[in-house]
C-alpha cells in the first residue's frame, strides 16, 4: 500500500488525487475478495457487477502503483531513500505480524483461534499464515522486488530498464509453461501462495517502472481529454473482453488485468479532481487516508466481526459488513496515526 505522501506525479511532485481515490476503491476490493460472499455471483445490479470484477483486480494495481510511484528510489543509488523505501515496505510486515500474533494469543485464553507460535514463524516469513494475516504476502514479495530492482539499476544503470523487461519475459515463459505453478504447487500453504505469486507480481512491478521511466502519462496528459476518452473506451473493452489467456496460477497470472491496470491507472490519473473547490480536495484528501492500516487490519476486523454477529444470531448483508470492516479500520488506523510516536503512525499511513 501507498501512503498519502507517495500518491504524486514523480516528475511534478503532486498531489494525486486520482491515484488517491482509486487506491481507496482498491483497499475496499480487496476486502470485498475476502468478505463479500457474493463475489462470485452478485446481485443483478450494475454496481455490484463491477465491484466483483475487481475484486481480483486490487492487488496488481497496488504493485504497479508502488512500483510507478518509486522509480526515483530505485534508480537513485541514495542510500537513505533505499532504506526509507525499505523501513516503509518491512516494518509494517514484521510489527503487524506481532501485533496479529498477540492479538490472538490474549484471545486464545478464551477461545481457541489454533494459533500456535508456527503460525508467528510463516507470517513473519513469507506473511501467509493461514491462522493470522495472509494479504500481508504483498509486503513479502514487493519488498524482495523492490530489492531486485534496486540491485539491478545500482549495478546495471542504464541497462536496468532492459533487464527488468528480461525478467518479465522470463516471468511470462514460467508461468505459461507452467513452471512456476508446477515449482510451488506441493510446497506447504505458507510458501505456495507467497512465493508462487512472486513470478505473476513482475510484469506489473516492470510496467509500473517503464511507465514512470518514460513519464507515459504524463505525455498523454498534455492530451487529456482524447486520453480519458480513449482509455475509458479500451476500459470498458477489456472489462467485456478477456482475450489475454490467463496461464496456471496462484491468482495474479498474467491476463487481461495487466492491460486494465495500465489503462485504469491512467485514466484516474487524466481525472481533473484538482478542478474541484477546495473543500472537496479537503474532504478527498481526509477520505483517502490510512488505506495501508485498513489493509493490515481488515482479516483480524472480519474475523472478530464475524465472529460477534455469529454469537448474537445478527444477520447482515456481506456487502455491508465489508463496508462496516472498511469503516472501523479507517477509525482505527484515524486514532492511532494520533499517537505521538513515528514507529505506530508508519503502521497505518
Amino acid at each position: 500500500m501507498e501512503n498519502e505522501n507517495t500518491l504524486q506525479n514523480p516528475s511534478k511532485r503532486e498531489f494525486n488525487y486520482g491515484f488517491a481515490i482509486l487506491r481507496t476503491i482498491m483497499c475496499f476490493e480487496v476486502i470485498l475478495n475476502h468478505y463479500w460472499k457474493e463475489k462470485s455471483n452478485p446481485p443483478d445490479l450494475f454496481i455490484f457487477k463491477i465491484f466483483s470484477i475487481f475484486t481480483g483486480f486490487a492487488v496488481c494495481y497496488f504493485f504497479f502503483l508502488s512500483f510507478f510511484l518509486s522509480l526515483d528510489v530505485l534508480v537513485s543509488k541514495n542510500s537513505l531513500k533505499i532504506k526509507k523505501r525499505i523501513w516503509r515496505i518491512g516494518y509494517p510486515q514484521i510489527a503487524w505480524a506481532l501485533i496479529y500474533w498477540g492479538i490472538y494469543k490474549i484471545i486464545q485464553i478464551k477461545i481457541d483461534l489454533g494459533v500456535d507460535f508456527s503460525d508467528l514463524f510463516w507470517q513473519l516469513f513469507t506473511a501467509h499464515s493461514q491462522n493470522l494475516n495472509g494479504p500481508m504476502w504483498y509486503q513479502v514479495i514487493l519488498l524482495l522486488i523492490t530489492s531486485i530492482y534496486i540491485g539491478i539499476f545500482y549495478f546495471a544503470e542504464r541497462k536496468g530498464l532492459f533487464i527488468i523487461w528480461i525478467l518479465l519475459f522470463l516471468s511470462l515463459f514460467l508461468q505459461y509453461s507452467g513452471i512456476n505453478y508446477k515449482l510451488f504447487q506441493s510446497t506447504r500453504y505458507e510458501i505456495k501462495w507467497t512465493f508462487g505469486r512472486f513470478i505473476e507480481m513482475i510484469p506489473y512491478a516492470t510496467l509500473g517502472v517503464t511507465c514512470a521511466y518514460y513519464k507515459i502519462f504524463d505525455k498523454l496528459k498534455q492530451n487529456r481529454l482524447n486520453a480519458c476518452i480513449l482509455f475509458s473506451l479500451f476500459c470498458c473493452f477489456f472489462i467485456k473482453y478477456w482475450i489475454i489467456k490467463p496461464a496456471n496460477g496462484y491468482g495474479y497470472e498474467f491476463d487481461n488485468r495487466i492491460v486494465l491496470v495500465f489503462f485504469v491507472t491512467g485514466l484516474a490519473y487524466f481525472l481533473p479532481f484538482e478542478y474541484l473547490p477546495e473543500v472537496f480536495l479537503r474532504i478527498l484528501r481526509t477520505l483517502t487516508k490510512y488505506t495501508l492500516g485498513i489493509y493490515c487490519m481488515h482479516m483480524a476486523i472480519g474475523k472478530l466481526l464475524n465472529f460477534i454477529l455469529n454469537k448474537t444470531n445478527v444477520t447482515i448483508d456481506s456487502f455491508l459488513v465489508c463496508i462496516i470492516i472498511y469503516v472501523l479500520g479507517y477509525f482505527i488506523s484515524y486514532f492511532m496515526s494520533k499517537i505521538p510516536t513515528k514507529y505506530v503512525r508508519d503502521l497505518v499511513n
